[in-house]
């Protein structure tokens, strides 16, 4: 599972610990519409927030998210890779068994479709 690590470079989003809070935007993203929202506090309060939707809405989606970053988190994240767990869909996946009940979902009618 070593060669994970260079592969999940969306956990280290956690480690930008000189920021209060970090949007993460995947490069083929294109906002078509006024995302300032997003900066308000109320979608802060979790370890991350969700703000596409997926195909199941239960699940994280790791397109665009943002954080708190912590230290801690990042090593728990980066720490989970190399146990023998069983995920689906690369860096999605993990993010969504790790982070599991600890992500706040943005409301349907503010989520940015994809």
């Amino acid at each position: 599972r070593e060669g994970l690590l260079a592969g999940y470079t969306k956990i280290h989003v956690w480690g930008l610990t000189q920021f209060e809070r970090v949007l993460f935007i995947d490069a083929d993203t294109l906002f078509l519409r006024d995302a300032s929202f997003l900066f308000q506090p109320k979608y802060w309060d979790g370890i991350a927030f969700n703000g596409v939707p997926e195909m199941n809405p239960s699940r994280f989606k790791s397109g665009m998210f943002g954080v708190r970053p912590s230290n801690r988190t990042r090593d728990v994240l980066l720490k989970g890779l190399r146990e023998d767990m069983e995920f689906t869909n690369n860096d999605q996946g993990y993010l969504n068994l790790m982070l599991e009940d600890e992500w706040a979902d943005v409301p349907p009618k503010k989520r940015f479709p994809w």
